[in-house]
């Protein structure tokens, strides 16, 4: 497990990048952990999923407005460039 210091959105960019630029939000979600560290309150279900995906969900939209990454179709995300 490499957690670093990253932000959401670095951590985010890691886990697409890793899987060679092209990530499902599943793929991300299975991810995640290895590049920010989840506290409990992450595991905390709220509308029944983990606070932790409603987080990357909220971290790909930001993504997609700086043209980091974009979606062909609902839940792919692919990067831009290779982060």
């Amino acid at each position: 497990m490499e957690q670093t210091n990253l932000t959401w959105q670095e951590a985010v960019l890691r886990c697409i990048g890793e899987l060679g630029g092209k990530a499902t939000n599943q793929e991300i979600y299975e991810r995640i952990g290895n590049h920010y560290p989840l506290n409990e309150n992450h595991w905390k279900i709220s509308f029944n999923q983990f606070n932790f995906r409603h987080r990357v969900r909220a971290t790909l939209t930001p993504l997609r407005r700086k043209n980091l990454i974009y979606s062909p179709k609902a839940g792919l995300n692919l990067l831009k460039e290779v982060y």
